[in-house]
């Protein structure tokens, strides 16, 4: 059983019935920049709240997820994965879709390349949608 939020650090309350009966958390984080999750995810929990809370879970023996995307800006990304690499026991990382305009301004080929790299031997899934850029030629 897993539980998958953007509610950050109110989903705490929860964390001895998560640990007790091994219910992992998880965190859908887009950013590493606070007014960038203003604009894009208004109403969700803070970007620190986030992080707090997958730490705190962590440390309390819960099994820890990260779902990055949509990825909107790859460098925020790639930050966010540096920053909670320590902390998260899987990741799953996805381009931007349905956005063609806001597509065309990212090297997916090159992001795959380098989220690959910031994930290092973190076990990890990446989605189809961005998967298809890891053999592409220059």
């Amino acid at each position: 059983m897993q539980v998958l939020t953007k509610g950050g650090m109110e989903a705490s309350c929860d964390f001895d019935l998560f640990a007790r009966y091994r219910v992992k958390f998880a965190s859908t984080l887009c950013f590493i920049e606070e007014e960038s999750r203003e604009v894009f995810e208004p109403g969700a929990a803070t970007i620190d709240s986030r992080i707090r809370a997958i730490r705190e879970a962590r440390r309390m023996g819960i099994s820890t997820w990260v779902s990055v995307e949509p990825v909107i800006d790859p460098e925020q990304a790639i930050e966010l994965i540096q920053t909670l690499r320590d902390d998260v026991d899987f990741w799953k990382v996805g381009k931007l879709n349905h956005d063609l305009t806001q597509e065309k301004k990212v090297d997916w080929r090159d992001f795959y390349k380098r989220v690959k790299s910031a994930l290092g031997e973190s076990r990890h899934m990446i989605k189809d949608a961005l998967l298809r850029y890891a053999n592409e030629q220059p």
